[in-house]
């Protein structure tokens, strides 16, 4: 069966230990898909920061708010300009 995100690890070996936790999909500057997120940290129109497995996944920009959240999965949208993983 494919799978992308384990594809792209493959292809550019990506350690497993550091990227196994979670995935991340940015879209240009307007989209990051996260896939493995265990909940919303703090939401604001400039600030989106999620907790993962092994840390923090901070979303910057403007204008952002959450497209579509499921229990494992979340999509935010706006003029994203940075994205941090701590």
């Amino acid at each position: 069966m494919f799978n992308f995100f384990d594809d792209l690890k493959k292809e550019f070996k990506l350690q497993p230990s550091v990227f196994s936790a979670f995935n991340l999909v940015m879209v240009s500057t307007s989209l990051v898909y996260l896939e493995g997120h265990k909940g919303l940290l703090k939401l604001s129109d400039e600030n989106v920061t999620l907790r993962v497995k092994k840390g923090v996944v901070c979303i910057m920009g403007k204008n952002l708010k959450i497209s579509e959240m499921t229990q494992k999965t979340i999509a935010i949208s706006g003029e994203i300009s940075k994205v941090e993983v701590l």
